[in-house]
């Protein structure tokens, strides 16, 4: 994926609750995980020109799915940034005033729902499974 961050679940880390589970029911929690966390990282994403929820991206590759942002701009607005007071900003069309911008920790909540429904999912798929 592009510049910015992810966030990757990676089946490896259950490994042996998967071992009983069919390839078919993990591929179909992982998909479904990574969509929802998508969707949910679209809409908590801060919205000022768009830029930053349309970059949202999805791969899913095998037993290996990320969502991330391709925006560079990503990191910088989930975990915060430092700055130059005084600096002009032609973009925004002010001066830089503080030194430091907090970050927004909008992603964050995103991944913890998504990974909390991922193993909703599989734990489901386990009992449902089992003899």
């Amino acid at each position: 994926m592009g510049r910015g961050f992810s966030i990757s679940i990676d089946r490896d880390e259950i490994a042996p609750a998967l071992e009983r589970l069919s390839a078919f029911d993990a591929e179909t929690a992982l998909i479904a995980t990574a969509n929802s966390l998508a969707k949910d990282a679209k809409a908590a994403a801060p919205r000022d020109t768009g830029g930053l929820a349309n970059s949202v991206r999805v791969e899913v590759n095998g037993s290996r799915g990320s969502v991330g942002y391709t925006a560079e701009h990503a990191p910088h607005v989930e975990y915060g940034h430092r700055q130059t007071p005084g600096r002009y900003v032609p973009a925004i069309g002010k001066r830089l005033k503080a030194s430091f911008v907090p970050g927004q920790h909008f992603f964050r909540p995103c991944v913890e729902r998504a990974r909390d429904m991922f193993r909703r999912m599989i734990r489901e798929s386990l009992e449902e499974a089992a003899p």
